[in-house]
């Protein structure tokens, strides 16, 4: 065992500088993620839109060809349904409002099902947590990233992808791009982001 206290330390070592570089990595990338969402607010509403009928029907699939229970395979299809609730005023999420409340909700029971589905059946946690990424965390992410964009994107703009008023204040005009008092006030606008300002916070603190 005397002979291996190198050894060992270096892995301990090597193993904990992975986990700090990795945790810059995930920051990095979520960091990235919001810039976008709040430059191509279009483009993520339409990958949200797919993404949740694509889900729809990998609980559908799991049902009929794989056979898990039905359940689980509905409470996942029906929180799919709620989350596309918070699309009728994306990129605008308000936390208050009843579809937010009803969205946590099923993503609780939908964690609750399938927790329970697969501490009966034993499988490994690597493919618990690969089927979780796809049909339960993928839609929540990608609205979480979407808080970005909240207070960046004026309600005078159309949700931030069309023409309207708030082109001419600022706003992000009908060819996608800002209007004149964007430029001396978009830094602010993205200090004021929920997303963005944790991101921050994170890489003072590292």
């Amino acid at each position: 065992m005397g002979r291996t206290v190198v050894s060992t330390t270096l892995a301990y070592t090597g193993g904990y500088i992975f986990l700090v570089l990795l945790a810059v990595c995930l920051a990095t990338g979520l960091y990235y993620l919001a810039e976008m969402v709040e430059e191509y607010t279009r483009f993520a509403k339409k990958f949200l839109q797919n993404a949740i009928k694509i889900t729809i029907g990998i609980h559908a699939l799991l049902f009929f060809v794989d056979g898990l229970p039905f359940t689980a395979c509905l409470v996942g299809g029906a929180s799919q349904i709620a989350y596309s609730r918070l699309l009728k005023r994306y990129p605008f999420i308000e936390v208050q409002t009843v579809e937010f409340a009803a969205s946590v909700a099923m993503l609780i029971l939908t964690h609750v099902y399938w927790m329970r589905y697969f501490r009966e059946e034993r499988y490994s946690t690597e493919y618990a947590m690969g089927f979780f990424l796809c049909t339960t965390w993928l839609v929540p992410f990608g609205f979480f990233i979407s808080l970005a964009a909240n207070e960046s994107v004026l309600p005078g703009s159309t949700s931030g992808i069309g023409g309207g008023p708030g082109a001419a204040t600022g706003g992000i005009g009908g060819n996608g791009v800002y209007g004149p008092g964007s430029t001396g006030n978009s830094r602010e606008k993205k200090r004021s982001n929920v997303v963005l300002q944790i991101l921050d916070w994170g890489k003072m603190k590292w």
